[in-house]
């Protein structure tokens, strides 16, 4: 049971004044903040959208070499923890949880919660008294819904900004094809480089020599000529290219 620390007093939710406010409907998120856990409210079943928005957009900067730059406390913080333990061999983001907690509530506030007043703790024996936030909301799915969705806009229109690179590479009938990081894909024909479209990866495009090339220089090693680089480059750098 959390209580406040100041006081003593059992929580009650600030909106309608239940005494079980974790099941009144009106809970954003109950978070742990000693042991970095979510513990309860709308929040609980989504926390994993939010991460994983997180882990892919920061995936996408750092393999462009592009920094994201958000309007909020502990995102410089988030952004440098995860820049630091990246290697350029990985395909995956490790994100401080501690921090991402942080950020996260920042985010819901943001878009409409409201944290519990007093020194919330939630006692527990020797060394197992947590400090807790609370966060409320007349209606908290809302709040979570507008929460996923302004930081995923607000990321994803940061790596729009960024310019496009090519980030695979495969042969295709053994000619050259090349993806750009904003998604086109570009193929070496009989008549010189053309955009095309490619659903599908199959065995006849020799799959085993696909591969993700976060060396931003290592793609020119695999095409024919000088003259086949300049013309890949001139059509990357072509951004607004039709789809």
């Amino acid at each position: 049971m959390t209580i406040d620390e100041d006081t003593g007093e059992d929580v009650v939710c600030p909106i309608c004044g239940a005494a079980e406010y974790w099941d009144c409907g009106h809970l954003v998120g109950s978070f742990d903040r000693s042991f970095c856990e979510c513990q309860g409210g709308a929040i609980y079943d989504r926390q994993g959208e939010f991460s994983s928005i997180i882990e892919d957009i920061f995936l996408s900067h750092l393999q462009n070499g592009s920094e994201p730059g958000l309007k909020y406390d502990a995102f410089p913080e988030l952004w440098e923890s995860a820049k630091c333990n990246y290697a350029p061999d990985d395909d995956y983001v490790d994100l401080d949880g501690d921090i991402l907690q942080r950020f996260l509530i920042e985010v819901l506030e943001n878009a409409g919660a409201h944290e519990g007043p007093g020194s919330l703790i939630d006692p527990g024996g020797p060394g197992m008294t947590s400090s807790m936030s609370l966060l409320f909301a007349e209606c908290p799915s809302e709040v979570v819904a507008r929460a996923l969705d302004r930081i995923s806009v607000a990321l994803k229109n940061e790596l729009q900004d960024a310019p496009p690179y090519v980030d695979h590479i495969l042969l295709w009938d053994r000619d050259p094809v090349v993806r750009t990081s904003d998604g086109r894909w570009f193929i070496d024909g009989q008549n010189g480089w053309w955009q095309t479209e490619i659903t599908e990866i199959t065995f006849s495009m020799n799959p085993g020599w696909f591969y993700d090339t976060k060396d931003p220089e290592g793609w020119k090693k695999c095409l024919h000529s000088e003259s086949d680089i300049a013309e890949v480059e001139r059509l990357v750098a072509k951004k607004d290219a039709d789809r």
